[in-house]
């Protein structure tokens, strides 16, 4: 452990967070439109990530801004 340098650890570490955040920002472009209890309780935006299911949470940060600047929920 008294081989790494924190400085080496911290771009290894924004690296790997740049690099979900991009994959993330790809889904994106394919968002769409849901209805909550059939409209009953608004509307947001979803995106089909079966494939990604590992960057949940970035995508649902991203997802979050997006239907927030559109208005929804």
């Amino acid at each position: 452990m008294l081989e790494f340098s924190a400085e080496d650890l911290i771009a290894k570490g924004n690296l790997y967070t740049s690099s979900r955040q991009n994959a993330a920002s790809k889904l994106l472009g394919k968002v769409f439109r849901v209805q909550l209890g059939r409209g009953f309780y608004g509307d947001c935006l979803g995106v089909r990530a079966d494939e990604n299911s590992d960057l949940s949470d970035e995508i649902g940060k991203l997802l979050c801004e997006k239907s927030a600047a559109a208005g929804l929920r």
